[in-house]
Protein backbone atom coordinates (compact mmCIF):
# COMPACT_ATOMS: atom_id res chain seq x y z
CA UNK A 1 0.00 0.00 0.00
CA UNK A 2 1.61 3.10 -0.82
CA UNK A 3 0.27 6.27 1.55
CA UNK A 4 0.75 9.87 0.16
CA UNK A 5 0.35 12.63 1.97
CA UNK A 6 0.64 16.52 2.40
CA UNK A 7 3.27 17.95 4.56
CA UNK A 8 2.33 21.23 5.78
CA UNK A 9 5.72 22.76 4.15
CA UNK A 10 3.93 21.37 0.75
CA UNK A 11 6.22 19.02 0.02
CA UNK A 12 4.63 14.92 -0.50
CA UNK A 13 5.22 12.16 1.14
CA UNK A 14 5.13 8.84 -0.33
CA UNK A 15 5.21 6.23 2.43
CA UNK A 16 7.37 7.85 4.78
CA UNK A 17 9.56 9.37 1.91
CA UNK A 18 9.70 12.53 0.25
CA UNK A 19 9.59 13.46 -3.17
CA UNK A 20 13.10 15.50 -3.22
CA UNK A 21 12.26 17.00 -7.07
CA UNK A 22 9.96 19.17 -4.96
CA UNK A 23 12.90 20.76 -3.44
CA UNK A 24 14.12 22.08 -6.78
CA UNK A 25 11.46 24.88 -7.02
CA UNK A 26 12.06 26.18 -3.22
CA UNK A 27 15.54 25.96 -3.56
CA UNK A 28 15.99 28.23 -6.76
CA UNK A 29 18.24 30.80 -7.16
CA UNK A 30 15.15 33.06 -9.45
CA UNK A 31 13.24 32.75 -5.48
CA UNK A 32 14.72 32.53 -2.46
CA UNK A 33 18.27 30.14 -3.08
CA UNK A 34 21.36 31.89 -2.68
CA UNK A 35 25.00 29.85 -4.15
CA UNK A 36 26.92 27.81 -1.50
CA UNK A 37 30.17 27.14 -2.18
CA UNK A 38 31.21 24.00 0.06
CA UNK A 39 35.03 23.63 1.23
CA UNK A 40 35.91 20.89 -1.25
CA UNK A 41 34.21 23.54 -4.25
CA UNK A 42 31.04 22.03 -4.41
CA UNK A 43 28.23 24.68 -5.45
CA UNK A 44 25.06 23.93 -3.98
CA UNK A 45 21.90 25.97 -2.86
CA UNK A 46 20.32 26.94 -0.30
CA UNK A 47 18.15 29.53 1.55
CA UNK A 48 20.41 31.82 4.12
CA UNK A 49 19.22 33.79 7.03
CA UNK A 50 20.06 35.31 9.98
CA UNK A 51 17.75 34.78 12.74
CA UNK A 52 16.78 37.45 15.63
CA UNK A 53 15.61 34.04 17.06
CA UNK A 54 16.14 31.00 17.62
CA UNK A 55 13.51 28.48 17.56
CA UNK A 56 13.38 28.32 21.62
CA UNK A 57 12.57 32.47 21.38
CA UNK A 58 15.90 33.28 22.64
CA UNK A 59 17.97 36.55 20.87
CA UNK A 60 20.36 35.20 18.52
CA UNK A 61 22.53 36.07 15.69
CA UNK A 62 23.61 33.06 14.11
CA UNK A 63 23.68 32.70 10.46
CA UNK A 64 22.34 29.42 9.22
CA UNK A 65 21.09 27.91 5.71
CA UNK A 66 18.81 25.61 5.07
CA UNK A 67 19.54 23.12 1.98
CA UNK A 68 19.22 19.53 0.58
CA UNK A 69 19.77 17.22 2.80
CA UNK A 70 21.45 15.22 -0.02
CA UNK A 71 23.90 18.05 -0.78
CA UNK A 72 25.02 18.31 2.87
CA UNK A 73 25.42 14.35 3.93
CA UNK A 74 29.13 14.97 3.70
CA UNK A 75 29.69 18.09 5.37
CA UNK A 76 31.30 18.81 9.13
CA UNK A 77 31.64 21.25 11.81
CA UNK A 78 34.36 23.04 11.25
CA UNK A 79 34.09 23.00 7.33
CA UNK A 80 34.57 26.30 5.41
CA UNK A 81 31.68 27.47 3.14
CA UNK A 82 31.40 30.86 0.87
CA UNK A 83 27.75 32.67 0.65
CA UNK A 84 27.36 35.23 -0.95
CA UNK A 85 31.07 36.46 -0.79
CA UNK A 86 31.11 35.65 2.82
CA UNK A 87 33.06 32.39 4.44
CA UNK A 88 31.44 31.08 7.29
CA UNK A 89 32.60 28.09 9.55
CA UNK A 90 30.02 25.36 10.01
CA UNK A 91 29.27 25.34 13.66
CA UNK A 92 26.68 22.57 13.65
CA UNK A 93 25.05 20.16 10.74
CA UNK A 94 22.70 18.46 12.34
CA UNK A 95 21.43 15.17 10.75
CA UNK A 96 18.77 15.28 8.45
CA UNK A 97 14.91 14.71 10.04
CA UNK A 98 13.68 12.41 6.52
CA UNK A 99 12.18 15.69 5.24
CA UNK A 100 14.67 16.09 2.71
CA UNK A 101 15.94 19.47 4.39
CA UNK A 102 18.92 20.13 6.49
CA UNK A 103 19.52 23.09 8.37
CA UNK A 104 23.04 24.25 9.08
CA UNK A 105 24.32 26.65 11.34
CA UNK A 106 27.18 29.07 10.71
CA UNK A 107 29.97 31.38 12.04
CA UNK A 108 32.06 34.17 10.51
Amino acid sequence: MIVIKKEFSGSFFVSGKMFEDDLGVFFDLDGHGVEIILENGDIITGIFDVPLFDDNGIASSYPQAMCKTRDVEHVNEGDKVEIVGVMYEIRSCPPGDGTGVTMIFLVR
